[in-house]
């Protein structure tokens, strides 16, 4: 009998190499000493070689072990997203915090299984390089560096909004009022965004 082509410990465990073994080593060379290349995209979004420097390694890695799986990247676009299971790549998450020195940012993945029309995430991680956390999850639980993690049913004391400047772009007048209704509940709002924002929301803390 052949083998599964998804085995999901796998995954997991691919998820974690990545984490340490290529995107840490390559954020800790250029984080804040301000050597990186700084590029504008078409789309006018900021790309850095450490973007695609951590892409490149991570799609070399995955091709070696996952060959029948499809890729999916910010930087590199697409190859076999025709098959059951793609893996999708976003290498710096928060190029802006990368490039300004504020350790925002991260790395997400994921393995998404595509099937009759559908296109359902099997497992995702997050990992934030400065300060070494990695969040996995699948479809029954989130760990935390091993350890499970859920977001408190109690309603938490800050209200974590995202990107301010869009809000702006699109919130008609009435609901920047409910906006306001809304953070007078909370103790402090914050706008954090990118993968610190993400992190808050995954422990609780926001």
């Amino acid at each position: 009998m052949a083998a599964a082509l998804y085995d999901e410990s796998q995954c997991i465990a691919a998820c974690g190499h990545i984490a340490r073994e290529i995107v840490r080593p390559i954020v800790r060379r250029y984080f804040g000493d301000g050597s990186v290349a700084v590029e504008r995209k078409r789309d006018r979004s900021v790309v850095t070689g450490a973007d695609r420097e951590i892409e490149a390694r991570i799609r070399v890695f995955l091709e070696d072990r996952f060959p029948r799986f499809g890729l999916l990247g910010e930087e590199y676009g697409a190859e076999r997203t025709g098959e059951e299971y793609v893996w999708t790549i976003d290498p710096i998450d928060g190029t802006e915090a990368f490039v300004a020195g504020l350790p925002l940012f991260g790395t997400l993945l994921a393995v998404v299984r595509q099937r009759d029309g559908i296109r359902e995430p099997l497992v995702g991680a997050l990992y934030l390089p400065v300060q070494d956390q990695l969040v996995i999850g699948n479809r029954a639980c989130t760990t935390l560096e091993g350890h499970p993690i859920t977001m408190d049913p109690a309603p938490a004391d800050v209200l974590l909004l995202g990107n301010i400047t869009e809000c702006a772009k699109h919130l008609a007048p009435s609901q920047w009022a409910g906006l306001r209704r809304l953070a007078t509940r909370y103790r402090a709002t914050h706008t954090w965004g990118d993968c610190q924002g993400y992190m808050a929301l995954l422990i609780g803390k926001a």
